[in-house]
C-alpha cells in the first residue's frame, strides 16, 4: 500500500518514469543466514581451469544446458552431465573448470 502512494506523489510531483522508489523491505533482516536460507548474493561464473572462485558456493545457477565440471568444497573433482537450466542446484563448489564445462551462463549463489 504504501509504494502506490509513492508512486501517486511522484506522478503528482511530475518526476513519471525517473521516479526512484524507496528501498525494499527485508524480512530476513536481523534472522540468521544458514545454508537453509535463501542466498544474500550473486556472481556470474566465467569457468577457469584450476582457478579458485572468490566465493564458495551455496548454489550454481545454469541458464543453458550443458555439463559442468567443478571442485567441491571437499575437493572432488566431477562433472555433472546435461545440468538442467534455469533452476538454483544446491552445490558447494570452489571451481568451475573450463575443462568438461559447456553449460553457460552459469550465476554463482551464495
Amino acid at each position: 500500500m504504501k509504494h502506490w502512494k509513492t508512486l501517486l506523489i511522484g506522478v503528482l510531483l511530475g518526476l513519471g518514469s525517473a521516479f526512484v522508489y524507496a528501498q525494499a523491505v527485508d524480512t530476513f533482516a536481523g534472522k540468521p543466514v544458514e545454508l537453509t536460507s535463501p542466498a544474500v548474493n550473486a556472481f556470474d561464473i566465467t569457468p577457469a581451469d584450476a582457478t579458485a572462485l572468490d566465493f564458495v558456493t551455496r548454489g550454481l545457477y545454469v541458464g543453458v544446458l550443458g555439463d559442468v565440471t567443478v571442485t567441491t568444497l571437499g575437493g572432488e573433482a566431477i562433472t555433472f552431465v546435461n545440468l538442467a537450466p534455469g533452476v538454483i542446484h544446491p552445490l558447494r563448489v570452489r571451481i568451475v573448470a573450463a575443462t568438461g564445462t559447456d553449460a553457460t551462463d552459469i550465476v554463482g549463489v551464495y
